[in-house]
């Protein structure tokens, strides 16, 4: 009951759930259940809907639709070049057929697409056809761009589609903690292990730029977040052996300049990601999943404005 008109968007408007000892229980079940980028992102910015998907479990209305969605875009491009690419993993990146390799990723992706529920009919109609030449014309600029790296020798391909699977107790609250994910593509440039993450999507100019550790947990910068993550998860299970710096990023695949790397403030104005910057991340972290059980801060629909930070 309210007391007379709701304001746009006071707190009344939005939703909000109290922080129970029986959510707080669930909150420690999805810790021990496995935590991705995609979740822990999910709790920094938009709380309400980490509640209502991971912790009460809404499940939202699965549809197959006639025309192919952002997901099933990306789906179909990281499963071409996921297939693609496996063979060469522990090998140079190999001299490649541009054209032979984009009509062979785009088969292999729409064949995927097939098994996960799609009418191969419709995907060659209307608009499906039209985003089935998007993503075409993705994986012929990235093919393109990769062909010209692969003509200069010195990057190794060390992994593709990357499981990471990580479990430790929490050091102060002493539960266990599970981490999971998959990290797109790991390569040696020169000596240097580097993370890649395919996007295709678009990336914003400062996406991936990072002055603190504030800006994670404020969900202000969950790529920057993402592609931490994976390289902490991939220093703590040790799975591959390389000296640090390092680096992680993403390849925007909308661009024929497709790399963007982890920089700003936070790795002195640099590429490169140390031991010491990894420590601190996983200070931080398990400082931000503590304060998830120990404050009794409800959770709250952000407001329209910061929706549209």
């Amino acid at each position: 009951f309210h007391n007379g008109p709701l304001h746009p968007h006071s707190i009344e408007e939005r939703f909000s759930a109290a922080r129970t000892s029986g959510v707080k229980d669930s909150i420690k079940d999805w810790m021990s259940r496995g935590m991705s980028a995609s979740s822990i992102n999910e709790l920094a910015e938009r709380p309400h809907l980490f509640y209502q998907r991971r912790l009460i479990r809404i499940k939202e209305e699965e549809t197959v639709e006639e025309s192919m969605s952002a997901l099933m875009m990306g789906n179909l491009v990281h499963k071409g070049l996921e297939e693609l690419y496996k063979p060469s993993v522990g090998k140079p990146i190999p001299e490649l057929d541009v054209e032979q390799w984009t009509e062979r990723a785009l088969e292999i992706g729409l064949s995927f697409l097939v098994t996960q529920g799609y009418s191969k009919s419709a995907l060659d109609q209307g608009r499906n056809l039209v985003t089935t030449e998007v993503c075409r014309k993705m994986l012929h600029q990235f093919l393109s761009y990769d062909a010209l790296r692969s003509k200069a020798g010195h990057i190794i391909l060390k992994g593709i589609e990357t499981e990471l699977d990580f479990d430790m107790q929490h050091p102060t609250l002493h539960i266990p903690l599970k981490f999971r994910g998959y990290v797109d593509r790991v390569e040696m440039d020169h000596g240097t292990l580097t993370i890649w993450d395919y996007k295709t999507g678009s990336i914003k100019k400062d996406d991936l730029s990072i002055s603190s550790y504030s800006q994670l947990w404020s969900g202000s910068k969950p790529k920057a977040m993402q592609v931490l993550l994976y390289a902490w998860l991939l220093y703590k299970t040790r799975l591959f052996n390389a000296p640090f710096p390092w680096r992680s990023g993403m390849f925007k695949l909308q661009s024929g300049a497709p790399e963007e790397l982890l920089r700003g403030a936070l790795l002195n104005k640099s590429n490169y990601i140390t031991e010491v910057v990894l420590l601190e991340f996983e200070s931080e972290l398990m400082s931000f999943l503590e304060h998830q059980l120990l404050t009794e801060e409800p959770f709250l629909e952000p407001t329209k404005l910061e929706y549209f930070r």
